[in-house]
């Protein structure tokens, strides 16, 4: 993504800066079904929208959601959480071509939010373009046109934490991390399902744990990499079920790595473990009822550590091209 700045702009943005400073003057901010957003926000006179309350909480300070209600799409521009306790439903309707949270700069916090796609034009339900460290905690994120979290950096280098969370039926796919060499993702204790991809890495190091994918077109749990860029993922405690494939890692483009361990890879529609010009190394997993290969290498490498289960797999348990190997580490 490319950032124009026409010079004529800076001496009116610097205004409009320090009017939003101004107005943003407290530690904690309240939104709430009864609200109002030309209220100051505070817990006895909360905002109505997730948008009002921002623009009047100090960078890290914390929006606190008071009851059920939808509270509308948001882009922030610095550090801040949002939360709504358990058992209030704080809800985001995407409805037309646009995020339901764009985070552009700052350590930001989701929890307990709920984002869904309304319109076949909508694009993601978390954007990160750039920013610190990212938490998104205890949320679900559905029926979005593109991915439920999309991280595609400018200029920074964010980490990315998703846990405890749901993310499903987003066309494009769960998660996927597209852009940056040094950014960060770290998946845990979440559910991906029904997109093309569950988890995809492009770009980037990814680390999931105790994740389940299950139902995606083409893979659960995949590493393809952008050309230019490197890219690894690797994958603990993770179970990839009825998917296309359960791991693929494909190299054609980029230089990338896909490590497993403590895995499964079941009940898939083409392979359990995919090696495309690229390789897996695989620890303590296992691989079976595939409709293919439990292991298939096209012109990549599988390393097993030889403590690997590999069975009743419908088309074998090794398979593949001439130029790919099935090792042992």
């Amino acid at each position: 993504m490319h950032r124009t700045f026409a010079l004529g702009s800076i001496g009116f943005a610097l205004p409009l800066l320090a009017a939003t400073d101004a107005l943003a003057t407290a530690q904690r901010t309240f939104v709430s079904s009864t609200g109002n957003d030309a209220a100051n926000c505070q817990l006895a006179t909360p905002c109505r929208s997730f948008g009002a309350a921002i623009a009047k909480t100090l960078s890290g300070g914390e929006v606190i959601v008071l009851d059920s209600a939808g509270y509308g799409v948001v882009s922030i521009n610095q550090s801040v959480s949002i939360v709504a306790p358990s058992g209030i439903y704080a809800g985001i309707s995407v409805l037309g071509s646009t995020n339901g949270i764009y985070i552009n700069t700052g350590d930001v916090t989701l929890r307990g939010l709920t984002i869904n796609g309304e319109s076949a034009s909508s694009l993601s339900g978390v954007f990160v373009f750039d920013g610190g460290i990212v938490n998104i905690e205890r949320c679900e994120i559905s029926n979005m046109a593109a991915w439920g979290v999309e991280i595609a950096p400018g200029i920074g280098t964010p980490t990315v934490n998703v846990s405890n969370s749901v993310i499903r039926h987003n066309i494009s796919g769960g998660i996927a991390l597209r852009q940056g060499d040094s950014t960060r993702l770290c998946v845990t204790d979440t559910a991906v399902s029904g997109g093309f991809y569950g988890v995809w890495v492009a770009a980037g190091f990814a680390f999931a744990r105790d994740t389940v994918a299950s139902q995606n077109v083409a893979a659960g749990f995949a590493v393809t990499g952008e050309l230019g860029h490197f890219a690894q993922l690797t994958c603990e405690r993770c179970s990839s079920i009825g998917n296309g494939t359960g791991f693929r890692v494909d190299g054609t483009e980029a230089e990338v790595l896909l490590s497993i361990s403590k895995s499964l890879a079941s009940q898939n529609g083409d392979h359990g473990m995919e090696a495309i010009k690229a390789p897996i190394i695989v620890t303590e997993s296992t691989s079976t009822l595939n409709r293919h290969c439990g292991f298939h290498t096209q012109n990549g490498q599988i390393y097993s550590a030889g403590n690997n289960f590999v069975f009743d797999n419908s088309s074998g348990d090794t398979c593949g091209s001439e130029l790919g190997e099935v090792g042992t580490i």
